[in-house]
């Protein structure tokens, strides 16, 4: 019995002396910060054969949520703020306009460990389109998804801003069937760009 245990003791000495226990020194995160626009050459929908163009009582909300920056398999959770601790989904008025424009939404700015990332993901939806007197309810198509897939690549650096500029078609999202407007994201990754500290 003195030998079992004897045995035990020995094992445990030589595992722990085969572990590395040190922790080792972790880079400073960046920040990847995602905005999302509507494309500003998408400016009309058709309703019963006649055209309509979005004005100041327009609205169209757009929520997005789940956002994840990938590389390869290992992810990293995005969060609306840099003090947020949890992401429940927020909305947008993507056909609110600021001088003119689409108004641009800083949709997500979170920290992310430095790295070399090569996928954005995030869930998007679009429940009901005000325009032209109308109100539309918009649906998901049968079997589809509401998670949409970049596959880009884009760096983090550390104490660094990565800034991914995302814009969506409003209208050309939405296409009609039978009686209903069913919503097929269509949304592009304009540019990337990285605002380095002095």
């Amino acid at each position: 019995m003195k030998c079992y245990y004897l045995t035990i003791v020995i094992l445990i000495m030589l595992i722990s002396k085969g572990c590395n226990i040190e922790v080792e020194k972790s880079d400073y995160p960046g920040v990847l910060r995602l905005n999302l626009q509507a494309d500003p050459t998408d400016t009309s929908i058709t309703i019963l054969d006649k055209t309509y163009i979005p004005d100041t009582s327009s609205v169209m909300k757009v929520k997005v949520f789940e956002a994840k920056a990938y590389i390869d398999s290992c992810y990293t959770i995005l969060l609306p703020t840099l003090d947020a601790f949890i992401d429940e989904g927020r909305s947008y008025d993507i056909l609110k306009k600021d001088e003119g424009k689409y108004k641009r939404y800083k949709i997500y700015e979170s920290y992310a460990p430095p790295g070399i990332y090569n996928r954005l993901q995030f869930g998007i939806i679009i429940k009901e389109l005000e325009i032209g007197g109308y109100k539309i309810p918009i649906e998901v198509p049968e079997g589809g998804s509401l998670i949409y897939n970049f596959d880009i690549e884009f760096a983090v650096y550390e104490d660094d801003t990565t800034e991914i500029n995302i814009q969506i078609k409003p209208f050309e999202s939405l296409y009609r069937y039978r009686d209903s407007y069913i919503f097929n994201g269509n949304l592009e990754i304009t540019s990337i760009n990285v605002y380095r500290q002095k």
